[in-house]
């Protein structure tokens, strides 16, 4: 034929090609024990999958255990009272927002809920498993949306989905996994504008500053024993107070969340330095020694704080003092919780129970005080390097020299060891209380536990201190 003719048979001949279906390879009858190109694809493929599905299990299982031990939320935990929830998952899955953009996002479920957290394990969003009503799942790719007809849904991604929705189903049996064909599922997210859900999420913003509700204060003791408790309190308050000043005079005003003109515009920077001492701080004032004063309300009195800043910096004393048993109203207005007795080793106060044993009440909060001051111990070395080549920079020294002034002569090192210093106080002021608790006293058994926990942590804090 011509070479039109040619050409034309030729495309004619693409053309068919291209719209053929693909056949496929078979195995010859002279080639039996040789596999086949699609049989090696498909173990490649199978090896691949088994890696990707290895490096998953690694991953979460790292992530798992790093919040399990996360100083930060464990004290979100105790702090809300979610101290009975275990961790099953954590993984960095993809999170959908309602314009399609894609965020990795650090996602948890534990035995009563589903989270939602930064990389510094900061809680965004909290969701009860008894408020998930459904899934829906692509059966075309990896998305799903979990469905809070309360709230609003959440729309993820993950290749480690069927893990995912595993653990969810498990710990909440009413929930319920439906497919959807299409591969986008925009259509069954209800988003955050159907109804006023801002305050679902938790609120990023920089904490205000931490301080003691009330301080309690002391009537003249005779009992050994009684004047050791009050001892251990009243040195406590003192901790917290002098860790606080610590945070309004220094570390506050260095942290550019806080303060927009700060000279340490490196938020990384302030991270690496206060961090870890101010989760000591939210420790002591929001969990620790209000237990130990709760311990005390016999033999005190308290004194109500209406101005932390103030109480911290020493500008202003505590006013308006409560005795026990009364109620009263401050000069703001708003009402102290009255006391009322219980039994000889609990008190209630308005609502809350609470232990008069100081052995049980360190029992009850020593696993989260080995995971605060764990970090902080770690990285002392670290720590003392930074805070010196702060001091080089004029900018730094000419601050540090100005706060010292304000805080009645006390530097950015003596502020620093306070955590250090501290435990091995406990282990003094307990043995001293066991000393002066009888045998028989049903405290006596708690006294010796708390003796044996502290102990172990100030063995770390001596070397430290050498």
């Amino acid at each position: 034929g011509s070479e039109s003719d040619r050409e034309s048979g030729s495309k004619k001949s693409r053309n068919r090609s291209i719209s053929a279906p693909p056949v496929p390879l078979r195995r010859s009858r002279d080639s039996v024990d040789s596999p086949t190109l699609s049989g090696c694809e498909a173990k490649l493929e199978n090896k691949r999958s088994s890696a990707v599905n290895m490096r998953q299990s690694q991953s979460s299982e790292s992530w798992k255990d790093s919040l399990s031990s996360n100083y930060k939320f464990l004290m979100y935990l105790a702090r809300h009272k979610y101290d009975d929830e275990k961790v099953l998952f954590v993984d960095k899955i993809t999170k959908i927002n309602s314009w399609g953009m894609r965020q990795k996002r650090l996602f948890a479920i534990t035995t009563n809920a589903m989270y939602n957290l930064t990389d510094r394990f900061e809680v965004r969003r909290r969701v009860p498993l008894e408020k998930i009503r459904g899934i829906t799942k692509s059966q075309n790719s990896n998305e799903f949306v979990v469905h809070i007809p309360t709230e609003y849904d959440y729309w993820f991604e993950s290749t480690d989905r069927e893990h995912v929705l595993e653990c969810l189903t498990e710990s909440a049996l009413h929930i319920t996994v439906a497919g959807s064909p299409n591969s986008k599922l925009k259509e069954y997210v209800q988003g955050k504008y159907k109804q006023d859900n801002s305050q679902l999420d938790e609120q990023l913003e920089a904490p205000p500053l931490p301080g003691l509700k009330n301080m309690c204060m002391f009537k003249k003791l005779s009992d050994k024993r009684a004047h050791t408790r009050a001892e251990l309190v009243t040195t406590e308050q003192s901790y917290c107070r002098s860790l606080v000043q610590f945070l309004a005079l220094f570390a506050y005003p260095l942290d550019v969340e806080r303060n927009k003109s700060s000279i340490m515009q490196n938020r990384n920077k302030w991270v690496d330095i206060f961090d870890n001492f101010e989760n000591i701080v939210r420790f002591h004032c929001d969990f620790f020694c209000p237990d130990l004063q709760n311990c005390v309300k016999e033999d005190s009195i308290s004194t109500p704080v209406y101005n932390i800043h103030a109480w911290a910096t020493g500008r202003q004393s505590p006013t308006s003092v409560k005795c026990r048993g009364s109620a009263q109203t401050s000069a703001e207005g708003s009402l102290l919780n009255p006391v009322a007795e219980d039994d000889e080793k609990t008190i209630v106060v308005g609502n809350k129970k609470t232990t008069t044993d100081i052995g049980a009440a360190f029992n009850m909060r020593v696993t989260l005080l080995k995971t605060v001051y764990e970090p902080y111990l770690a990285n002392w070395t670290k720590l003392q390097e930074a805070v010196k080549k702060l001091q080089t920079k004029s900018k730094y020294a000419n601050f540090m020299k100005k706060q010292r002034e304000i805080s009645g002569g006390l530097g950015i090192s003596s502020y620093l060891i306070m955590p250090i210093q501290r435990v091995p106080r406990y282990v003094l002021l307990i043995n001293e209380l066991v000393k002066h608790t009888d045998p028989e006293h049903p405290e006596y058994a708690s006294l010796q536990k708390a003796l044996r926990s502290i102990q172990k942590i100030a063995k770390v804090c001596d070397s430290y201190i050498k």
